[in-house]
């Protein structure tokens, strides 16, 4: 009777053991995801102006991005007395390691006194 009832537990165990291995063995293996980024350089700062009365001034530069692949918007701007007065804007694609020439022409008002011109980026989203 006593090896009867062993061996009943015995199994009973068995059974319950082999039931909670199927379980760990079934559930799915969790995923940590990093954060995607991008790594945005601006280079290359150049300006060519054009026009005697309609003045214009073309700001060019190197975008590149080192980080993940995504859209990122590239905006040239004009300031006088550290104001901005005139601005364009290109939204582009950079893959991760691409380098990219960005033009764009830009308004100049005659305000009287000097300008001065730059490049800025905003609005990164990783693909």
């Amino acid at each position: 009777m006593h090896r009867q009832f062993l061996a009943i537990t015995g199994i009973m165990l068995a059974t319950l053991l082999a039931g909670c291995m199927e379980q760990v063995e079934q559930q799915e293996p969790r995923q940590t995801t990093q954060p995607k980024y991008m790594n945005i350089a601006i280079t290359g700062l150049t300006a060519k102006e054009s026009g005697i009365i309609d003045r214009k001034v073309t700001i060019s530069c190197q975008a590149t991005n080192t980080g993940d692949p995504g859209w990122v918007t590239i905006k040239a701007y004009v300031k006088y007395n550290d104001q901005v007065h005139d601005w364009k804007d290109a939204r582009i694609h950079l893959d991760s390691g691409q380098q990219k020439m960005v033009s764009l022409e830009v308004d100049i008002k005659e305000l009287g006194g000097s300008y001065y011109y730059g490049v800025n980026y905003q609005d990164p989203e990783p693909d």
